[in-house]
């Protein structure tokens, strides 16, 4: 069965403890196993937010029931986090030190719900920093993420119906030509213990730098009170709970309440805005988080502060205001009174996914939900408080024709890897016209991953190596050239043959070694130039002009392997004095002949070595006179005494006469 076919029969849930029939049930999963045989799970990390829940588990459940990956799910905090998870980092949710760069094999595997632009400064460190396993970005899920403002569905229909405005557009919020606090409820009637004094210190509201940034692009300073003691600003907030902008602040009837959370979210920017824009606002943080969430459906003809995609306020339908488009100049400057702009909402994987798990990497790149596929899981979830498991299986059984293809052919083999054939147990060259089932597997070593293109698009296969090359590792996307002194006349080789004695090669990627002159040959295996060949034991290289021309050594000649004239004569060779040439003792050659060699009549007068050495003095051929006026005692030459040359003359004299 193709991945095609089975993926289309899984239609009905948990079965077998699976979503998916015909799923890869626990007992059947697999582990990932890195090169060096460590075997792990695939790890999915998830940031702790709804959206980034679901989407984590939604592929949980697919990497599991149709890839047959066990999968582990871990927790985690925020944003931050995950990059440092998915890059190797070995505590990615501490704090100041994440343990990155250590060399561990990395365990997380993948982050869905990724804002990759929301800390780009973190992001972009960990790619200069640690570039070989920094996380890497396969693309937008197929929406933004977007903090704003925005208004319940509910309240722009009453306007357009009413009027025919449109309050989800800024323009329509002009208190010189709209009324929209109409459409709304008034500040009096909203309790005043839901929202935070301005005065709170945790609030935004007293923050000194924001406040005089407010007075710096807007020039509303009636809108701030200075503290002349400290010399510090502070919005103004007549009633302690509410900062009124320009338009309404004489008439807080006329004013639209804002409500947001935490320690002011978004107020710098609606502070900008609103007194920019002439809009009539009135804006507020609430107490705590539990009367942030429970505000909108307390009052529901509000205004207030969210982000998507998020489940809190689903059932409201709410409607992002839309404001000036964003203007980068003015934001870098401080002036937030335009848009602020989506952030791409990304899948991060790790750099190792695509050598371990190519098939979940391909998957993982394909997947693309809208914003609405989203919303409905999220809205699920929080109508029947099921479990994410729960809930994300409902979502893939109602929408098969959606995730059906971000599954990967089978068969669509990566850099690295090639086309296997499961029946047959082998690797193969084609994936049509077979029933057996053609899947991908890492190239073995001995050969490499080569680009396939047939009818039914790109793939790879595993092609051996060709003779001169090699290739000892795995998920190779090429071989090696055979270095010098190698050699390999096979093809599908792991490594290259060293050249055999007699034989070199001083070029890469050879088939063959070449041979030595005539009468050379070589010390030992691997040679890689013609210079490391020389004449055979017992014979000597007469040519001194860097060519061969090897010649039997004579009696009295001790000549080794590779033997030359020229080491001859000076009594060294560069491979040391076991090659080195020489005369052996009692024989002699002269310097102008040195290979033609006489016996000496006296062992003692002839010591060897290099040509033309005699012991004691001796001089002429082969070491047989001393110099006038000595004579040879049997071991050197002596100066003669007065008595020994009279007699020496007489003694020649009488010769003579005879």
């Amino acid at each position: 069965m193709t991945m095609r076919s089975f993926v289309i029969s899984l239609l009905v849930p948990l079965v077998c403890g699976t979503c998916l029939d015909g799923g890869v049930p626990p007992s059947e999963r697999k582990n990932l196993e890195n090169e060096h045989g460590d075997s792990y799970p695939v790890g999915i990390f998830v940031p702790d937010w709804a959206a980034s829940w679901a989407a984590n588990v939604l592929v949980a459940t697919i990497v599991e029931e149709i890839f047959g990956y066990n999968v582990s799910i871990v927790k985690g905090t925020g944003t931050v986090s995950g990059y440092y998870a998915v890059s190797g980092c070995v505590d990615p949710t501490a704090v100041g030190d994440p343990g990155c760069g250590l060399g561990n094999a990395t365990k997380h595997h993948i982050v869905m719900e990724a804002w990759t632009n929301g800390y780009p400064l973190v992001w972009e460190t960990l790619q200069n920093e640690y570039p070989g396993v920094a996380a890497k970005n396969l693309g937008n899920m197929g929406y933004e993420g977007v903090t704003s403002t925005f208004v319940p569905k509910r309240v722009i229909g009453e306007a357009e119906q009413a009027e025919g405005i449109a309050l989800q557009y800024f323009k329509y919020w002009n208190a010189s030509w709209y009324q929209p606090s109409k459409y709304f409820e008034s500040i009096s009637a909203i309790p005043s213990g839901l929202t935070k004094l301005c005065s709170d210190s945790t609030s935004v509201m007293t923050d000194d730098a924001t406040m005089r940034r407010h007075i710096v692009f807007t020039g509303d300073v009636d809108g701030l009170v200075h503290d002349s003691t400290s010399d510090a600003y502070s919005a103004r907030c007549d009633d302690g709970h509410w900062w009124l902008s320009p338009s309404c602040r004489s008439n807080s009837t006329l004013c639209v309440p804002f409500i947001t959370g935490g320690v002011g979210w978004g107020i710098e920017e609606l502070m900008h805005k609103s007194t920019k824009l002439n809009m009539p606002m009135a804006l507020g943080v609430a107490a705590s988080w539990s009367a942030y969430t429970e505000f909108p459906f307390l009052h529901p003809k509000s205004h207030f502060y969210w982000w998507i995609p998020d489940p809190t306020f689903l059932e409201l339908e709410p409607v992002q205001v839309v404001y000036p488009p964003h203007d980068k100049r003015l934001f870098s400057s401080g002036d937030l009174s335009t848009a602020t702009v989506g952030v791409s909402v990304d899948k991060h994987v790790s750099r190792d996914l695509s050598i371990l798990a190519p098939n979940v990497e391909n998957f993982v790149s394909k997947i693309l939900m809208t914003l609405e596929d989203m919303n409905a899981i999220l809205l699920d979830q929080k109508n029947t408080t099921d479990s994410w498991r729960q809930t994300t299986c409902r979502w893939l059984h109602s929408n098969q024709h959606v995730w059906q293809s971000w599954i990967p052919d089978e068969s669509q083999c990566f850099p690295g890897f090639g086309l296997y054939d499961t029946g047959l147990d082998d690797f193969t060259n084609h994936r049509v016209n077979t029933s057996n089932k053609i899947v991908c597997q890492a190239c073995p070593s001995g050969t490499f991953s080569q680009l396939l293109e047939d009818s039914i698009g790109e793939t790879y296969i595993c092609v051996p190596c060709a003779k001169g090359k090699s290739q000892p590792l795995g998920a190779a996307t090429d071989c090696n050239l055979c270095k010098s002194g190698e050699y390999q006349d096979e093809i599908g080789s792991k490594t290259c043959k060293r050249c055999e004695i007699g034989l070199y090669q001083d070029e890469l990627g050879a088939e063959v070694c070449k041979s030595c002159p005539a009468s050379t040959t070589t010390l030992g295996l691997g040679s890689v130039s013609q210079k490391d060949c020389g004449c055979e034991e017992h014979n000597i290289n007469i040519d001194v002009s860097g060519s061969y021309n090897c010649v039997p050594c004579s009696e009295g000649l001790t000549c080794p392997l590779k033997s030359t004239l020229v080491d001859l004569q000076s009594g060294a060779s560069y491979l040391g004095q076991q090659y080195t040439p020489k005369v052996q003792e009692g024989y002699f050659s002269t310097v102008l002949a040195p290979t033609e060699v006489y016996r000496c009549s006296s062992v003692a007068a002839c010591p060897g070595g290099t040509p033309g050495t005699c012991n004691g003095g001796l001089t002429n051929t082969p070491c047989a006179q001393c110099r006038a006026g000595a004579t040879w005692t049997g071991s050197q030459c002596e100066e003669c005494e007065g008595w020994r040359q009279v007699l020496w003359a007489r003694t020649s004299e009488n010769l003579r006469a005879a």
